[in-house]
This record gives structure tokens, sequence and C-alpha cells, in this order.
């Protein structure tokens, strides 16, 4: 029998506190200059989009990805993979997909980025139902690439 997915959220802002400091060895500490001169406070980075030369680059960048065409392809002319992809593919247009891809685009800016899937049980299929661009400060990374996130207790969940 499947294991039914996680549907509640668990990076809200209500279960989860600020990263202020990398006190525990198995995660890694970002290589970012910036970030180590401002005790790795990632308003620095939200102030220099106050900038206007900044802030119109950017934005023409993250434009221009989100105005260009998105497709789904089937794996191959299977049955199977041509159902997968035409149901992902209908998942996906329920879905604010320019308004999701702009804000994950920030990872350019901030050096990386964190969604949260939001998963739903629709006709016996799991589907997404949403995905939620969370604040990037508020996670933390593993050398295996694993994303901890901080709880209000300051320890790191996985």
């Amino acid at each position: 029998m499947p294991i039914k997915p996680q549907q509640d959220e668990l990076a809200t802002r209500e279960t989860s506190a600020y990263l202020v400091a990398n006190r525990y060895a198995r995660l890694m500490v970002p290589d970012d200059s910036v970030l180590d001169l401002r005790g790795r406070d990632y308003r620095i980075y939200r102030e220099t989009l106050r900038d206007d030369q900044c802030a119109s680059t950017f934005a023409q960048r993250r434009l221009s990805v989100v105005a260009r065409e998105w497709m789904v392809d089937p794996a191959s002319e299977d049955a199977v993979d041509i159902a997968a992809a035409d149901a992902l593919r209908e998942n996906l247009n329920r879905l604010d997909w320019d308004k999701i891809t702009d804000l994950m685009l920030y990872a350019r800016w901030y050096g990386h980025a964190v969604a949260e899937c939001m998963w739903a049980i629709e006709g016996g299929l799991v589907t997404l139902k949403d995905l939620k661009v969370r604040d990037r400060s508020r996670f933390a990374y593993d050398i295996d690439d694993k994303v901890y996130l901080q709880r209000l207790s300051g320890q790191f969940e996985l």
C-alpha cells in the first residue's frame, strides 16, 4: 500500500525561525564573502534590489524567462508516459506557474531558493496542489545537499 503524502505545510513562519548561525558541524557554511561581511544576513541582498539598476536588470532577466513558453513532453511514445505527461501538464496549468517560476528565479540573486511542495490526493492520484517559495535564510544544507529547516527551537530538521 502506498504511503500517504504529507499534506500539511512544514515551513511556515509559525513553525520556524530565522537562521542566525551555523552551530552544527554537519551543516555547510555558505562560501559567500558578502554574507560573511554581514553576519550571514540575507537582508544585504534585499537591500541591493533597492538600487534602480539592479532591480530593473534583474526584473528584465526574470521576466524574459517567465515569458517563455514551457512544455511537458512524454518520456516515450508509451501510453503510460503520455498519460503521465498529460497529467503533469494539467497539474501545472492549475498552478500559478509563472509566479512560482519568478519567485524561484531569485535563486540567481541570493544563491539558492527553496520551495515546499504542497501535495493533494485527487481521484486516487497524488497531485501537486501548490509550490510555496520560502525565505531562503531559514534553510541550511549539509555536505550531501540535504535541506534543513530551522525550527523555533533553534534545531534544524531534515
